[in-house]
């Protein structure tokens, strides 16, 4: 019995030396299942979909889990094995012509970095499965498959675009553009499109810069504007809750509450009780 569930295409038609797709495929592998060692005749991407394992290639081996992938150049000796607890499932693309050695550089993939992540894992997956349904059509398929080439490596090359940049520059001018728009309805996806990353990303870099997501970070500014307000005026909790885009007053006095450990009323009497 094999050790996996698969489907291969291999592509007879190849419509231009420029970007052609060679093969193609899906494949859910048993515990320790493995290729090679072995080499192919052009280049090889395997995206991980779920699970994980190891990529040895170069002389170095490389754990691999979902949201990674790794790329093998033609006639290069790679070997790869699913693991023994967690065996991956991946899609994978065979490729060549003198545009894939252009993509690959602007993706930074060579034979000494032949590993890459992405955090925009669900387009990635998306495109990945549609270049492989793509491949079962009838009629000008090669076409549609090369398209879904071209989107897969716009996710990678974004997140090498991304990672090239220190992630203080986009944290930096994230801070600066939620505090420009504290007093008006602002989204994740909004800061996000602003600071030009996906919002995964953002996500993480928050997470690992200044210890909370993005939305906290936007909910704790407005409270620290709505605590100024309470301190240095006479607008009501409403008020402020309008001003500052809550979605209700009841929203706004919760979400200060959690902040702060008070509701906005017990704040601000709180604060008129110390200056006495």
């Amino acid at each position: 019995m094999p050790n996996f569930v698969g489907k291969i295409y291999v592509i007879d038609q190849k419509p231009s030396p420029i970007l052609a797709v060679y093969q193609c495929g899906w494949q859910q592998c048993g515990p320790n299942h493995s290729y090679g060692p072995g080499i192919w005749d052009h280049y090889v991407i395997h995206y991980i979909i779920k699970g994980k394992g190891e990529f040895t290639y170069g002389g170095n081996t490389y754990p691999i889990q979902a949201g990674q992938g790794f790329m093998i150049s033609p006639n290069t000796t790679a070997y790869y094995r699913a693991d023994s607890d967690d065996p991956w499932e991946y899609h994978w693309v065979g490729f060549n012509g003198t545009e894939a050695r252009k993509m690959l550089e602007k993706a930074n993939l060579t034979e000494k970095n032949p590993v890459f992540s992405c955090g925009n894992f669900p387009r990635v997956q998306e495109y990945m499965e549609k270049l492989y349904n793509a491949s079962k059509d009838t009629g000008y398929k090669e076409y549609a498959m090369i398209g879904y080439l071209y989107l897969v490596f716009s996710c990678i090359i974004e997140e090498t675009v991304a990672w090239g940049r220190p992630a203080q520059d986009y944290i930096e001018s994230a801070v600066q553009y939620i505090e420009d728009r504290c007093f008006y309805h602002l989204t994740v996806e909004d800061v996000a499109d602003h600071v030009g990353v996906e919002r995964s990303y953002l996500y993480r870099i928050f997470k690992r810069e200044l210890g909370c997501s993005v939305s906290e970070y936007i909910q704790k500014r407005k409270i620290n504007k709505a605590q100024a307000l309470l301190l240095e005026s006479n607008i009501t909790a409403t008020e402020i809750a309008n001003s500052l885009c809550f979605d209700s007053v009841s929203h706004f006095s919760k979400a200060f509450k959690r902040f702060t450990g008070f509701t906005p009323t017990e704040y601000r009497k709180k604060a008129k009780e110390k200056e006495v």
